[in-house]
């Protein structure tokens, strides 16, 4: 199994922009069927984030016995589902409960827009959920909308409007470099730096 490309920057902060009470070590994943963006918040800083890039899901074919006009059983080759890295995402999981001892994981709640999508995306996330419930680690799962309202106060704001508001957060200001903002490959990661610090906010509600 290929090893996931990793794009790591960690640091320790000792003042944090959030007031208390706060959620003392959050753990973000946005997953995707090729990219799962990770952000860890520790008292509101970010001490690891990154883009964790998936072996991509394959088609294969198998083959199954047909008759023919003749009364023949031929063999024929068909698509069958898709070959899903599942275990690559158990072990990422896994790996990042182990190293950060999150006091949650907090993951984007599965929506109708995925289409095509979806059917792959809702079986990682319920690789995700399972491995996260075996460690017996709180599981929160966010909308984009609640999201972008907790945020931005504005639950239809564009992805801009979200990296303004979080803009204004100090700690945070090393994660929102400009060629970072216009690189998709990084769009992942900031979706998962939103749901952290919604549920940041969320918490001092």
């Amino acid at each position: 199994m290929a090893k996931s490309k990793v794009n790591v920057k960690s640091g320790n902060s000792t003042q944090s922009s959030f007031p208390t009470p706060y959620v003392s070590r959050i753990l973000a994943i946005d997953p995707g069927s090729r990219y799962m963006g990770v952000v860890v918040l520790e008292n509101g800083a970010p001490v690891y984030y990154g883009v964790k890039s998936l072996t991509k899901a394959r088609l294969y074919r198998r083959k199954v016995r047909t008759a023919h006009d003749d009364g023949h059983l031929l063999l024929k080759r068909v698509a069958a589902p898709a070959r899903l890295p599942l275990k690559q995402v158990h072990k990422i999981i896994q790996k990042l409960i182990d190293t950060f001892n999150p006091k949650c994981l907090v993951i984007e709640k599965p929506f109708d827009r995925w289409r095509k999508q979806s059917k792959l995306l809702n079986k990682l996330v319920k690789e995700i959920t399972r491995t996260v419930r075996q460690n017996n680690v709180e599981l929160i799962e966010l909308s984009p909308e609640e999201v972008r309202l907790t945020i931005t106060k504005n639950e239809h704001a564009t992805k801009q409007d979200i990296v303004n508001a979080l803009s204004s957060i100090s700690d945070l200001s090393v994660l929102l470099e400009f060629d970072r903002i216009n690189d998709r490959y990084w769009h992942h990661m900031f979706d998962a730096l939103a749901l952290a610090v919604a549920v940041e906010m969320k918490a001092q509600l």
